[in-house]
């Protein structure tokens, strides 16, 4: 402690700067701007691939939340259209309904974890 009190008015200033550099310095690499893209819907993806990816998958919710005919939505994924309600509104509320439904959230599990080309 003794020590400290005898530093000259040269090494405080010096002191002062290193400190002040360092700081600087690690808010620089804090808060720097960092390369995002981002997707159709906004969402910011630190590559280009992750974005890719993210786009398809939209594209494919999109499409099943947005499918007004029953058929279409049955050829194009593989669901029962009760099962889209449910999913969509409703909600599942019981055991029951979970297991009656058990394969449609396989192929929905399924169409998420489908490979992108």
């Amino acid at each position: 402690m003794y020590s400290f009190a005898a530093l000259g008015s040269l090494q405080f200033v010096g002191i002062a700067i290193t400190g002040i550099l360092l700081t600087a310095f690690l808010l620089f690499l804090i808060l720097r701007e960092q390369k995002t893209i981002k997707a159709i819907d906004g969402t910011a993806f630190a590559s280009e691939e992750a974005c890719r990816t993210y786009e398809i998958l939209l594209d494919k919710m999109s499409k099943l939340y947005a499918a007004s005919e029953k058929n279409s939505v049955r050829e194009t994924f593989g669901l029962k259209p009760e099962f889209l309600q449910l999913l969509k509104n409703e909600g599942f509320s019981e055991v029951k309904t979970l297991i009656k439904y058990r394969k449609e959230f396989e192929q929905l599990t399924n169409l998420f974890n489908q490979e992108i080309d």
